[in-house]
């Protein structure tokens, strides 16, 4: 708030004054398609994971994918999933993959999780990979 109230930090005013200038359009351009290049990435390894389901990703660099089938189920670590908190929680704790539950960002969002693609590719695949041996690994509750 304190920036939009009194200024724009100093450090970032050359950057600013670039972008307008245009002396920066071939690297924005650059930046832009390789983050369309991740989102696509990021949309293909989700989509391809059986109980995920994912909307191609259209703002920003979250893709923001539907994890409700995994509701109910047990992880290997013998944790039931009984909403999106929990699923973030033991997606953390056992496949070492950090992500956001969805219900803060919108309607709908209880089911989902929020997940950047603002990395590398290796991180993208590794995490993606992760994920999804994680889902694969979950069990019907008994």
């Amino acid at each position: 708030q304190g920036q939009s109230l009194s200024h724009t930090s100093s450090l970032v005013m050359p950057a600013v004054a670039a972008v307008l200038g245009g002396d920066a359009d071939e690297d924005l351009e650059n930046m832009r398609r390789r983050f369309a290049d991740r989102a696509t990435r990021m949309h293909q390894h989700l989509s391809a994971i059986d109980g995920v389901k994912c909307l191609k990703p259209e703002g920003a660099f979250y893709c923001f994918p539907d994890v409700g089938d995994c509701f109910g189920k047990v992880t290997p670590a013998g944790k039931v999933l009984t909403d999106v908190t929990a699923f973030c929680e033991a997606l953390l704790e056992e496949a070492l993959v950090a992500v956001v539950p969805g219900a803060p960002f919108g309607p709908g969002g209880e089911r989902c999780v929020r997940m950047s693609f603002a990395c590398g590719e290796e991180t993208i695949d590794a995490g993606c990979g992760r994920l999804a041996a994680f889902v694969a690994g979950l069990k019907d509750s008994v």
